[in-house]
């Protein structure tokens, strides 16, 4: 579903080049699990770019796809930190919601919310997977209201019937 090539940051054409140049490609990064060497030095593509949005998103995205949480975690987290909120697209506060969920599920709910009102913001359709996960995280921190209300939410989305109180199937 989260697709990339929207050049958000200042020079990110010139910066794509560099990651080009660097032997960065995403279709390479897919087609060997994330696990490849890197012909060139990356970190020469950030010390030439570290103001980047889409430097810092492809590391941030290709450390996350490597394992390497805390690496990903300060890549993403620099984006959110240099730009403003409704700057940010929806991949990297979906990408931070991931990788928070095991550590911090309060962070992690904060940034898929982000994730839904930046897409909100560009009037695009919330996926159902997104409500689900923001859901789930209401109900694991104990927020049963709010869970039901994204559970519903993503089950209607999904076009499906939910039980009501007395268990019957209904539209949603």
């Amino acid at each position: 579903y989260y697709a990339g090539g929207r050049n958000k940051g200042l020079g990110a054409t010139d910066a794509w080049r560099a990651i080009a140049a660097a032997g960065l490609p995403q279709r390479q990064a897919i087609e060997t699990g994330w696990n490849f060497s890197v012909d060139g030095d990356p970190d020469k593509v950030l010390k030439a770019h570290p103001n980047s949005y889409e430097v810092r998103k492809l590391m941030g995205c290709v450390a996350s796809g490597n394992g390497d949480v805390d690496k990903a975690l300060h890549h993403l987290t620099v984006i959110t930190e240099n730009y403003a909120d409704d700057r940010v697209d929806d991949e990297v506060w979906v990408e931070l919601g991931t990788l928070y969920e095991q550590r911090d599920a309060h962070r992690a709910l904060s940034r898929y919310s982000n994730a839904r009102d930046a897409l909100k913001r560009r009037k695009s359709m919330v996926p159902a997977e997104l409500l689900n996960n923001i859901a789930a995280l209401y109900h694991k921190r104990g927020f049963m209201a709010q869970a039901k209300v994204f559970y519903m939410k993503a089950l209607k989305r999904f076009g499906l019937k939910a039980p009501n109180e007395s268990g019957e199937l209904q539209d949603v």
